[in-house]
């Protein structure tokens, strides 16, 4: 459910910068929907780590669920799940922060959704007991899948507003 809630926000992120939904649904709104359920994948994602603490195989610290590759079992991926777990934090504490720390710091930290996104995308199939189930890997396939589409279009559209910029000023001169 964590990574169902954290490929929703980073989904709906992508999607606040388009005109699809600029067109319907009012920017405030927006973002209150995308930070809730940013915090929502977060509080899950700790809530999965603690239940580590309850696991009777493998015996977890926590030391062994907050410092990333320390743990006893898989501790490469488990560590990637470990240090995206801490970049949402980072982002997730942003949101209230934007106006204190500037429109750029903020964007620039969100950047970094990507870098955590795929963390847990890997964490999730090489960590866990549901990475080899088949319904599991359609889901974190398709969904990486649909993040690389829609990041390909924002960006594509960054570079035609630049392009357009660009071409203005040569036409000017």
């Amino acid at each position: 459910v964590a990574y169902v809630l954290l490929l929703g926000s980073t989904i709906w992120g992508l999607l606040l910068s388009t005109q699809f939904v600029k067109d319907w649904s009012p920017g405030p709104v927006s973002l209150t929907v995308h930070s809730t359920i940013s915090w929502l994948a977060l509080i899950l994602g700790f809530v999965h780590a603690l239940l580590l603490m309850l696991d009777k195989y493998f015996t977890y610290t926590l030391g062994d669920i907050f410092i990333p590759f320390t743990g006893p079992y898989r501790p490469e991926v488990v560590g990637l799940g470990t240090l995206a777990f801490w970049l949402l934090v980072a982002i997730s504490i942003s949101f209230p922060l934007k106006k204190r720390i500037g429109q750029t710091a903020w964007k620039r930290l969100h950047y970094t959704s990507y870098v955590a996104f795929g963390l847990v995308s890997i964490h999730g199939l090489f960590a866990g007991t549901d990475g080899a189930h088949l319904g599991f890997r359609l889901l974190v396939g398709g969904g990486v899948l649909l993040v690389i589409l829609l990041l390909g279009v924002r960006v594509g559209k960054a570079q035609n507003k630049t392009m357009q910029v660009i071409r203005g000023k040569a036409s000017t001169s």
